[in-house]
């Protein structure tokens, strides 16, 4: 099996850096925790389609969508599983589609009160 190219190599040059950058300047909030009713900061700008080394699609900014961390790394990944799968189209990888507001509020941690139990 080959190796994964590293980050730099697939892409996520300084070019990328700055573009990410002025993305997320103009798109601070996550998408999908907007789409929930919820605030936060965005961290990471993905790519709503998966680029797989296409660098059209790669810097195809219509296709970007702003995200938290935790969107990024736990809902979307699920949805792109799904995605590959033929389960969903390519409309529910944005955050903000039903299929990911669904799965965002199923997924979603929860809240831990002071007693360090989970909040009901």
């Amino acid at each position: 099996m080959p190796l994964r190219l590293n980050y730099r190599q697939r892409g996520y040059d300084t070019h990328w850096d700055k573009a990410a950058a002025a993305f997320k300047a103009e798109h601070p909030l996550c998408l999908g925790c907007q789409a929930i009713g919820q605030v936060k900061v965005a961290t990471v700008v993905d790519h709503v389609e998966p680029h797989r080394g296409d660098m059209v699609k790669f810097w195809s900014s219509a296709m970007f969508q702003p995200l938290c961390a935790w969107h990024h790394d736990v809902v979307k990944q699920a949805l792109e599983q799904q995605y590959e799968r033929g389960a969903i189209a390519l409309s529910d990888l944005w955050l903000n589609s039903p299929a990911a507001i669904k799965l965002s509020r199923k997924s979603q941690p929860k809240p831990i009160g002071l007693d360090g139990w989970p909040v009901a």
